[in-house]
């Protein structure tokens, strides 16, 4: 890799499992060279609703792909509160895309999902 800058150094950073990520900069000739160190992140507890909508946000690509959409309207006890939007919304397999597709990955996915309802 070329360096445009001889004062800056390039960083990767490396995930290592959850908790853990390696540090290494400075490239020579080329080859990354040592200065790595494992430093422990700090965890945070995401609730259910924020891993809700990192599932329904990779789910998004392809419900647009056939004109729709999905917004989180609420997650309470275990109940996943969904609203299906543009094509979605009036779709007759709308039931198909909510039971098959986004109930089974979110309760694939989410710990605690127990339901996914659609709301109009």
């Amino acid at each position: 890799m070329e360096r445009e800058n001889p004062h800056k150094l390039p960083v990767r950073i490396e995930l290592i499992g959850k908790r853990n990520y390696n540090v290494t900069t400075g490239v020579t000739d080329n080859r990354w060279v040592t200065a790595r160190k494992s430093t422990q992140v700090v965890e945070r507890s995401i609730t259910m609703e924020e891993q809700v909508q990192e599932v329904l946000d990779k789910l998004r690509p392809f419900i647009q792909r056939d004109g729709g959409d999905v917004e989180l309207v609420e997650v309470e006890d275990g109940v996943v509160r969904v609203r299906l939007l543009g094509a979605c919304g009036s779709c007759p397999s709308s039931t198909i895309t909510l039971k098959a597709g986004i109930e089974r990955a979110l309760m694939e996915e989410v710990p605690g999902v127990t339901e996914v309802e659609q709301v109009l």
